[in-house]
Formats: structure tokens, sequence, C-alpha cells
């Protein structure tokens, strides 16, 4: 990644260099929003058991494991910050992270995406008058 790329100026650039800089954008913790989906049936308080079969291909032994998840469906408040200084192009930050977001709702967070684990849908709120940018 090179300063001047996109993601380069999203996402900062780390290193002893002239051109190095942090990330201008702070995304902080998601708060679990316990009305968004049916948590009654869970295994665990607002989570849920599955357990899948790996089946060793050399051997054929099964290999059963068990992942903890989130059920499908629930919301997560997200808040992020854009810092956006002086002589940057505001508008091309904000393109870039939109362009980002798109991006991960055609890919997944975290591992297992095959089976259906980390898909996300962000949903960003409208700016409000300090041109700040919210989602939910």
């Amino acid at each position: 990644m090179t300063p001047n790329s996109k993601a380069g100026k999203l996402f900062g650039i780390s290193g002893d260099t002239d051109s190095s800089h942090a990330s201008r954008l702070i995304v902080r913790d998601a708060d679990l929003d316990i009305k968004s989906a049916d948590f009654s049936n869970t295994d665990l308080p607002y989570t849920e058991s599955k357990t899948e079969v790996a089946i060793d291909r050399v051997t054929a032994k099964a290999n059963p494991r068990t992942f903890e998840r989130v059920p499908a469906g629930a919301k997560f408040k997200l808040n992020m910050v854009l810092n956006i200084f002086e002589g940057e192009n505001e508008n091309a930050l904000k393109a870039t992270l939109k362009q980002a977001i798109a991006l991960l709702h055609d890919d997944y967070l975290g591992g297992h995406g095959s089976r259906g684990y980390g898909q996300v849908k962000i949903e960003l709120d409208k700016e409000d008058g300090d041109d700040r940018l919210y989602n939910s």
C-alpha cells in the first residue's frame, strides 16, 4: 500500500517515513442490539452453538467441532469516526469508505465465510450537520 493510494489515505501507512500517517478512520466497539434477533433458544446468552464435522481426507476420520456464533439477523450499533484534516479531500475519503463498505458486503469478516459466517451489512445513517458519518 502506498501513501497516495485510496487505502493508504483512508487506513494509514505505518513506517518511519515522512509519508506515514495514522488511519483517518476510527472504528469503535459494536454494541449488540438485544432486541434485534430471537435469542430465546440460544445455548448461551446471545450466542448459539453449531456443531460441524470435518472429515480427514487421508484417514476419513470424523472430527466434530463446535462453533459459537451470533444468530443470523442480530444487529449491532457501530460508531465510526472519519477524521479529515485541513487540505485533505473530504469527498474522496468518504467515497473510499463507502466503497470499502460495499466491498465488505460482497465478502465476510473472520473465517469460514464459505459457510455463511461473517456476512455483514453496514447501513450508513444520514450525515448530520457537523459532517460526521454515523452507521448502525
